[in-house]
This record gives structure tokens, sequence and C-alpha cells, in this order.
């Protein structure tokens, strides 16, 4: 995610937790997109299979324990 858009992002799951819904979370998923080869980002710097991989092992643990996996 481009970090321009995460003070928004955390707003709005601020609000949501502040109206009752506890089972909103934000997940930062910005470093995934760090320090990637420009080579392997795709158009508009949209992120290729490995910037998706390197976000699954950022959401993994969080979504696991979200969940009570």
């Amino acid at each position: 995610m481009s970090p321009k858009y995460c003070n928004d992002t955390q707003a709005a799951v601020a609000g949501m937790k502040s109206a009752g819904h506890s089972n909103v979370h934000y997940l930062d998923l910005t470093p995934s997109s760090v320090h990637v080869e420009p080579d392997y980002m795709g158009c508009a710097g949209h992120p290729s299979w490995i910037g998706h991989a390197k976000a699954a092992a950022i959401a993994e643990p969080i979504v696991k324990s979200a969940l009570g996996w």
C-alpha cells in the first residue's frame, strides 16, 4: 500500500472501532514494497508476485492472530 493512504485507512479503522466494530484491523503492508527492485514492479508501481509474497509474509501472522488460528 502506498504510504499516502495509511493515515486515511487508520482513521477509517479507528472510526469503525469506535462505532463498536471489534473485528476491524489495520494491516500495514507498506514494508512489502520497500526496497523492491524496479524490475519486479508492474505498471504504476504495483507489486509483482515478489511484492505479493512479501505482503503475505507480513499479513499471515497478523491474520492468524486475529482469527485465532
